[in-house]
């Protein structure tokens, strides 16, 4: 998940879909890597994966081609 520069944030519908997918979906990703974004949602990213099988990662946006080589591992 890319959150580039400009990313102005969720709606709380998006949020909520994005929510439910991810619930629906727990046991279906080895690996996740979120590539910037501001501290929140770093911080609940780390929250949400104690819930779900799987790596998660958090790297800054200078680091995008590390994040892609860490899911591709």
């Amino acid at each position: 998940m890319l959150l580039a520069e400009n990313f102005s944030g969720w709606e709380i519908g998006a949020a909520w879909d994005d929510a439910v997918f991810g619930i629906q979906h727990r046991n279906d990703f080895e690996k996740m890597a979120v590539v910037g974004g501001p501290k929140w949602v770093q911080w609940a990213t780390k929250i949400s994966f104690n819930f779900m099988d799987g790596q998660v990662a958090i790297y800054d946006i200078p680091d995008f081609e590390s994040a892609v080589a860490w899911v591709k591992e």
